[in-house]
């Protein structure tokens, strides 16, 4: 440690003054001479899903033009943040969703938690409440699924009972039910003394991701976009700190999107909404500080900073088309939450490894408002250990790690600043050729959005299924596949208090379809007046325009949603299916051939694989003699035997075990572990026909096994 008096010398240099510098062509042929022949494309190039190559080395030159990476944090275009000095150590709003159907229980945990760390109400509505319906008109199967059940203002006054919404930002994800549920809000805040003014979070919802995710919606297109005029126009002059027009990616991430994809896409909606803002009498000027973008987030934890980075730059140039200058009133910001795509039922605790990348990368990147999914969120009962650590990885990040205390974590770094660029120049190309298309209803409705999803979502699949992507506990290092009782139907809790259909208080409301240029405040006045005399979501639905029945579908395909280790949990129930029926057709045994050193590695991979698939998997010695080697095979009783050795094994011993195991009674099915080539011909003519090797498509492989066992589709 120094003191005062310390007379020891001080550097007079940097450390790289010590070192000579180095061209890139001279780094080249060393890396070059170290390959030894190699293909250097192929041996230090990455290439990502989204088709953006990897460089082993970035410098300086790969931003020469200055554009990205020249600004500083709180400069535009706010590529390093919209904040240039420190703002506490959790910068950014712990806005955590509560999974609580019933309106008390949501209140419940939401006052538990915000004594706790979360500093934000994330409201999400059910699936009933987000089409504009309610428990009288929806689908039981809709009412308290993926949210909290609102039937009307009673309900949620329930769920914000005791809580301070001058104190607390509020996120509302209220779909066609946002402007029926902004009156009820309003209304609970006078009734409760709070001013207007200090109503602070994001109240919008996106009407096109909407109408192209999930079931349809009962209020068209058009009509929400009234709806989100007339919020606008009432927030502008009553709550000028709420937010009231949303972009979210939702849609196209959950369907399969890749980070570049989706992230244009989710510029072409905030476009669009520019436009039907305008139409309605809104300039872009009056919408830009109103926008709130739902960011989605994946795994790659370098990829989802570029996209935030990226997301900021790109939006300043679109408000720059628009006429509006820069500001950090009118900067994008960004709600960022977890994929549900990323999360998996079967060895759901490794959900905690990609929460906690997808969370550090939101904070590295600048996001104003995380939402962490937590690990057992898809389990048939969540609970309050999983909010709590959810919860939790916000806090340590902030206060433990001081993400918080610096600002643009991953600024200077010249990958991240080069892959932002990367990003954005993709992400601008997918907008523009959604603009060249007329924009994201028509590229929508001409079928152009869904050929670029399934496009990257048959590409995401494939590098899943051929382990080119890696993901823990679902095509990676799985814990054996034993206890099965983790999965459930995806409808698993769908019907929620079924008893409630029947209990929404029914009112008549004298309202008609809102006039996005007529005065907002009257007609907001209006709606939460009706509220008050007990109308209910599909009442106001009904006299907003709706209908309840699903008529208003847009003139498009609703997208799917597809989660990574879903065709993984389908073999691992497929297998469960054999093992009820006999549990040997559940069973793999390995043979081990040759030298256990040297075969090690291939024993490994075939172990691990096989255990994806949810085998119950058993290894024995290895051996030099093929009686010994069938011996212990049938001793195993499996219906599978996978044989592992190296290639110059399979010619001549390989091929007497396995011809000696096709002699048997009752044969097992035979694979072998290695790539089909002239060493394993004599195994296929001994009766092996399936083999698996680094790159194989391992879905279809085990579905092949599956099937050749005798199991059901």
């Amino acid at each position: 440690m120094s003191t005062a008096d310390d007379t020891s010398p001080r550097p007079s240099s940097l450390l790289r003054d010590d070192f000579p510098p180095v061209e890139t062509d001279a780094w080249r042929r060393e890396v070059d001479r170290l390959l030894k022949g190699a293909p250097f494309e192929k041996a230090m190039i990455t290439t990502l899903a989204e088709g953006l190559r990897l460089q082993p080395l970035h410098t300086a030159a790969d931003l020469a033009d200055g554009v990205w990476g020249a600004s500083l944090p709180g400069q535009a275009p706010f590529l390093r943040g919209v904040r240039n000095a420190v703002a506490g150590p959790v910068p950014w709003l712990v806005a955590q969703e509560l999974p609580a159907a019933d309106p008390g229980d949501f209140n419940l945990a939401l006052l538990h938690d915000l004594e706790r760390g979360q500093s934000a109400i994330n409201l999400k509505l059910d699936v009933a409440g987000r089409r504009g319906l309610d428990a009288v008109t929806a689908p039981p199967a809709q009412v308290g699924q993926g949210g909290t059940a609102i039937a009307g203002l009673g309900d949620l006054r329930r769920a914000l009972a005791s809580v301070d919404l001058a104190a607390w930002p509020l996120l509302l994800q209220a779909g066609a039910s946002t402007l029926p549920v902004a009156t009820m809000l309003a209304t609970i805040a006078r009734e409760r003394d709070c001013p207007l003014r200090d109503l602070a979070g994001a109240w919008g919802c996106d009407p096109v991701a909407v109408a192209s995710g999930g079931p349809a919606p009962a209020l068209s297109v058009e009509v929400m976009f009234d709806h989100a005029a007339v919020l606008t126009s009432w927030a502008s002059t009553q709550a000028p700190a709420l937010r009231t027009l949303a972009a979210t990616d939702a849609p196209w991430h959950e369907a399969g999107a890749d980070g570049v994809l989706s992230l244009g896409l989710l510029l072409a909606g905030a476009v669009g909404t520019l436009r039907e803002m305008e139409a309605r009498g809104l300039d872009p000027a009056v919408c830009a500080p109103r926008f709130a973008f739902h960011l989605s987030l994946d795994t790659d934890f370098f990829l989802e900073i570029a996209r935030l980075r990226a997301l900021r730059v790109l939006w300043s140039d679109v408000l720059a088309a628009c006429g509006v200058a820069p500001s950090r009133e009118v900067a994008a910001w960004v709600h960022a939450r977890t994929g549900e795509r990323m999360l998996a039922k079967l060895d759901a605790h490794s959900n905690l490894l990609r929460g906690s990348t997808a969370a550090m990368a939101a904070v590295c990147g600048g996001a104003d408002s995380l939402h962490v999914a937590p690990w057992d969120s898809l389990l048939p009962a969540p609970g309050a250990a999983g909010r709590r650590l959810s919860r939790n990885l916000q806090l340590i990040l902030g206060h433990e790690c001081r993400f918080g205390a610096v600002t643009d974590p991953a600024g200077g770094s010249w990958y991240v600043e080069t892959l932002t660029r990367e990003v954005g120049e993709g992400a601008w190309a997918v907008l523009q050729k959604v603009e060249a298309a007329g924009g994201l209803r028509a590229a929508l409705a001409s079928g152009l959005v869904h050929g670029l999803v399934d496009e990257a979502a048959k590409r995401r699949a494939a590098r899943l299924a051929r382990a080119q992507d890696s993901r823990v506990g679902v095509n990676r290092f799985c814990a054996a596949r034993a206890a099965l009782e983790a999965i459930a139907s995806d409808s698993a809790g769908d019907n929620w208090h079924a008893g409630r259909r029947d209990a929404a208080e029914i009112a008549t409301a004298g309202i008609g379809p809102v006039d996005p240029r007529g005065d907002a405040v009257v007609q907001f006045a209006d709606l939460g007046g009706a509220a008050g005399r007990g109308a209910t979501l599909s009442l106001l639905t009904m006299a907003l325009g709706g209908d309840p029945a699903g008529g208003a579908r847009a003139p498009w395909a609703s997208l799917g949603a597809h989660r990574d280790a879903q065709p993984f949990e389908q073999l691992v129930a497929r297998t469960a299916r054999l093992a009820a029926r006999e549990p040997r057709l559940a069973r793999a045994h390995c043979v081990c051939l040759g030298d256990a050193g040297r075969t090690g590695p291939r024993l490994d991979f075939a172990r691990g694989n096989l255990v994806v698939g949810g085998f119950e998997v058993s290894v024995g010695a290895f051996h030099q003699e093929a009686a010994a080697a069938v011996a212990e095979a049938r001793a195993a009783g499996a219906a599978l035997v996978m044989l592992v050795g190296l290639d110059e094994t399979y010619p001549e011993l390989g091929a007497e075990v396995a011809a000696l195991l096709a002699k048997l009674p009752h044969p097992p099915l035979l694979m072998a572990a290695g790539r089909p080539s002239a060493s394993t011909e004599s195994l296929s003519r001994a009766g092996v026909d399936r083999y698996l090797y680094l790159g194989s498509d391992l879905v279809a492989e085990l579905n092949g096994v599956i099937d050749a066992l005798g199991g059901e589709a």
